[in-house]
């Protein structure tokens, strides 16, 4: 063990940059440029150095923009969207065809419009020489 740690040790074994004493946050009394010193000499005599903060687990997150990321899934879906479309779209002709009148209905149509023009002449008859 190097004469630096030795010395340092209950300093460094409070904490990796300081400390919580008290409710306040209190920082080591040895320097940050002093700790890396005795940690390299540490290491080179071959000794083994504990008081590293633990490391955090790797990124895990794609960096990049998410249009760029989810492109490829958007073609996929596109392409099977566009093998079900025949079937969509005769979904949809049968369904906008039952929402119009069918053929036997329309003559019922122009009967009650004909009765409608009938009604309405004789609610507002026009004048004897025909203009409004």
């Amino acid at each position: 063990m190097s004469t630096g740690l030795a010395k340092w040790a209950g300093e460094l074994a409070k904490g990796v940059h300081g400390f919580w004493e008290k409710g306040r946050w209190t920082p080591l009394a040895i320097s940050a440029r002093h700790r890396a010193k005795i940690r390299k000499e540490t290491l080179l005599a071959g000794g083994e150095w504990p008081y590293d903060a633990p490391r955090k687990p790797e990124r895990t997150k794609m960096k990049g923009h998410k249009v760029d990321r989810e492109a490829a899934l958007k073609r996929a879906r596109t392409v099977e969207l566009m093998e079900k479309m025949p079937q969509m779209l005769a979904d949809m002709k049968v369904s906008h065809s039952t929402c119009h009148l069918p053929q036997n209905l329309s003559g019922l149509v122009l009967l009650l419009l004909m009765i409608l023009q009938t009604c309405l002449v004789e609610l507002f008859p026009l004048s004897n020489n025909g203009s409004c």
